[in-house]
């Protein structure tokens, strides 16, 4: 049986503008109804306009902005058409792929889509950002480290890891962001939205990630389908 959390009520948002990405389906579209119901206006980003535009006539005083995530070019030409102000921009868009692939710009797609993106879309609507930022991160940061000499992940890609390394970004990022913003009066606020049911998951066909391995002496989550050298038994000790 699934579990579903109640609608849960925000403020009045009448006057007030949101710019939320991946609205189109998931935790996006979530968060555009909740916003629609306390009366926000709308700006949702899709790449497939006919999709965004359905969405946008459910919620009411609502606006596409169409760009792809993984085309730079895309971003830039959608962000010069949000010529308002933004109360709250939710960067709420991300991916995962099965397997490892490039986007047009050369970079890898998980990547792309959950942090050079959304960065790029986040500093071009800067100026016309006043209140908050919202950057939705994920606990899978915790298995993961940055490696600064292979970003791209052309060496053991796997999609948890290359997922994982993204969000760590994600993080990063938001608190360097809140450190620059911190004396603008725009705040910047990272959210973990715990497990739920939605795309990302469907792209393995069973509506689940794949299986995570945890130590068997600390119990902390490993890398999926894949053993960890530091966490094998005795005698070799875990990191803890």
């Amino acid at each position: 049986m699934r579990n579903r959390l109640p609608d849960l009520p925000l403020p009045d948002q009448h006057g007030r503008t949101w710019l939320i990405t991946g609205a189109t389906n998931g935790l996006g579209r979530e968060t555009a109804r909740a916003a629609a119901r306390a009366g926000a206006r709308i700006l949702l980003t899709s790449r497939d306009k006919d999709r965004g535009q359905q969405v946008a006539a459910a919620l009411g005083d609502a606006r596409v902005i169409a760009l792809d995530f993984t085309d730079l070019a895309s971003v830039r030409a959608g962000s010069a058409t949000v010529d308002e102000p933004i109360d709250v921009l939710v960067n709420c868009a991300g991916g995962l792929t099965t397997s490892r692939s490039e986007t047009v710009d050369g970079h890898e797609s998980v990547l792309a889509m959950n942090v050079l993106g959304p960065f790029a879309l986040t500093n071009l609507v800067a100026d016309r950002l006043r209140g908050r930022v919202v950057i939705v991160g994920s606990n899978s940061h915790r298995q993961v480290h940055l490696d600064l000499e292979d970003l791209q992940l052309r060496r053991g890609w796997n999609p948890m890891k290359a997922y994982g390394r993204s969000k760590l970004a994600d993080m990063l990022w938001a608190l360097e962001l809140g450190r620059r913003l911190e004396m603008t009066g725009v705040s910047v606020m990272l959210a973990h939205p715990g497990w739920a049911l939605t795309n990302i998951q469907n792209r393995f066909g069973r509506g689940r990630m794949p299986r995570s391995r945890r130590c068997r002496r600390c119990g902390r989550s490993r890398r999926p389908m894949a053993p960890s050298r530091s966490c094998t038994p005795p005698p070799v000790r875990c990191r803890r």
